[in-house]
């Protein structure tokens, strides 16, 4: 499941911000039986980095049900990822943001990688 913004999209503006710059920030969230893990704590991160990046005109209580309502989609599985992606929005050239006043928020699931569970057997070799 891909929500923008709370639809259901496979799009996005060439001209978004998060892709053109990077601009935006990003949590991935543990689903287990549909139930999101620690979302006051990534919630929190989520809105603090939001602030710190000057991304305004987030509707928070709207995030939040977005990601109640992906992660609903997933209480079939034990476990399942969700990520959380806000980015400034679509803009003009160059790296002023200025004009940019419409955030966007991508919401996905996705499968619980596999290999998740022999990293936590065997360990990482780095």
């Amino acid at each position: 499941m891909i929500l923008l913004n709370g639809l259901a999209s496979d799009d996005i503006s060439i001209s978004d911000r998060g892709l053109q710059y990077g601009d935006g920030c990003f949590s991935t969230l543990l689903l287990e039986r549909g139930v999101v893990a620690a979302w006051p704590l990534h919630e929190a991160r989520l809105r603090d980095n939001a602030s710190r990046l000057g991304i305004t005109d987030i509707d928070w209580p709207s995030v939040a049900s977005w990601v109640q309502d992906a992660a609903k989609s997933t209480e079939s599985t034990d476990k399942a990822v969700l990520k959380v992606i806000i980015t400034r929005g679509a803009g003009g050239r160059g790296y002023s943001p200025e004009g940019c006043n419409a955030p966007n928020v991508i919401v996905s699931t996705h499968a619980y990688p596999a290999h998740y569970k022999a990293w936590r057997e065997k360990g990482i070799a780095m």
